[in-house]
């Protein structure tokens, strides 16, 4: 089997598993440059959550990494204000009061 010359090795790259907070299958890993660091991140297309402050050596390890966590409560929030901005049902404030059915 030839070297695979995106992650330098013969073994086909780790899938990444949907996404934790919203199911979604699309996934992106990409490699970013910033200031003076530089990585592999996985995000997720749909809610827009991801790897945002941590950079990882290569694909494999990124996406090692983003299969195993489980979202945070603030994660959980925030996904569930991007499934409620993204249907147009009305703005944060109108969310945060239907989240802690304060209407």
């Amino acid at each position: 089997m030839p070297l695979n010359s995106k992650h330098g090795n013969s073994a086909m790259p780790i899938t990444p598993k949907p996404c934790p907070f919203c199911g979604s299958s699309r996934i992106s890993v990409h490699f970013k440059r910033a200031a003076r660091k530089s990585g592999y991140q996985v995000v997720c297309l749909q809610c827009r959550t991801g790897q945002t402050h941590t950079m990882h050596p290569d694909h494999d390890q990124a996406v090692a990494v983003w299969n195993e966590r489980a979202p945070t409560a603030f994660e959980q929030e925030y996904a569930s204000w991007m499934k409620y901005h993204d249907s147009g049902e009305g703005d944060f404030q109108g969310f945060i009061a239907q989240y802690h059915n304060l209407k």
